[in-house]
């Protein structure tokens, strides 16, 4: 089952994630998003490390569509964490320049989802819920947030399962087979 986990900045969303996959299965599989790029980068991703130390989880770096070449089957749940980092990596190649062409990036993050569901019985998604603050955006970032939201309402309607986080605990919008 698809399932979409979604929330703002420390919600709870992760630690939601990861002890939810932790029940669909014994063998879980958790698919790193975030580049490991500059301090902020790196302080995050060992927060998430720590998060997940001792929870069993083996762990492949996605970063883009193409990388998905990397995923193996053989796992009952995979979690995503996180489509903002997709997408961003899709809009923002690693090596500094800008994708002069935006507009599949949105295609190409829900192809990695798909592909992701396709290959896992239960596969948990995590995104971000980032329209609750700030309103002076640049066209650039206001592109980036008008993406994010047509991949998670389409994530949604193929989704069993979607669970907002707000404050550390689930408000569930939708929960086929009751597994949230």
């Amino acid at each position: 089952m698809l399932i979409l986990v979604y929330g703002g900045a420390a919600s709870g969303k992760s630690e939601y994630a990861e002890n939810l996959t932790m029940r669909l299965g014994a063998r879980q599989l958790y698919i790193a998003a975030m580049r490991p790029v500059g301090g902020q980068a790196l302080a995050r991703m060992e927060k998430h490390r720590k998060m997940r130390a001792g929870k069993a989880f083996d762990t492949v770096e996605v970063y883009t569509n193409a990388d998905t070449a990397s995923l193996r089957a053989g796992y009952d749940a995979a979690l995503l964490e996180c489509v903002s980092n997709l997408l961003a990596n899709e809009m923002f190649p690693a090596n500094g320049t800008k994708n002069a062409d935006k507009s599949n990036a949105a295609a190409l993050v829900l192809q990695t989802v798909d592909q992701i569901a396709a290959l896992y019985e239960n596969a948990v998604i995590v995104s971000n819920d980032v329209f609750a603050g700030g309103a002076d955006y640049s066209d650039e970032v206001l592109e980036y947030m008008r993406y994010l939201g047509q991949i998670n309402a389409a994530i949604a309607r193929r989704a069993g399962a979607v669970a907002e986080i707000v404050c550390g605990l689930p408000i569930v919008h939708k929960n086929a087979g009751g597994v949230i």
